[in-house]
């Protein structure tokens, strides 16, 4: 009898961790941790590229670029016509991956 009821606080307390985890993982994977401008670093100011993240899409340089982006917590992806755009999110920056030609890397407007 008292294994049984050892061994069914050992599984209530595991569900309990794992759907605190769980929702942890969704707040981290969460868009909204991205949404934003973004401004490219080490680029004069007068050319440095601009990205806006929301929930309406991607806006870079004040074109609409996309109706959608993917995030999955460390990586933003999203497609304009049939080329893919890739950047990493290593906080506080955004770094391109996909074109990589030319490196870029961005970082939250404040």
């Amino acid at each position: 009898m008292r294994i049984k009821i050892t061994m069914s606080i050992v599984v209530i307390l595991c569900l309990i961790a794992s759907s605190y985890a769980y929702e942890m993982y969704k707040k981290y994977s969460s868009a909204s941790n991205v949404y934003g401008v973004w401004v490219e670093v080490n680029a004069p100011s007068y050319k440095a590229d601009t990205l806006h993240l929301t929930s309406d899409g991607v806006v870079i340089n004040y074109d609409f670029i996309s109706t959608s982006f993917e995030f999955d917590g460390r990586t933003i992806s999203f497609h304009s016509g049939s080329d893919p755009t890739v950047y990493n999110y290593e906080a506080p920056y955004l770094k391109r991956t996909t074109p990589n030609h030319p490196p870029q890397t961005l970082v939250r407007k404040l």
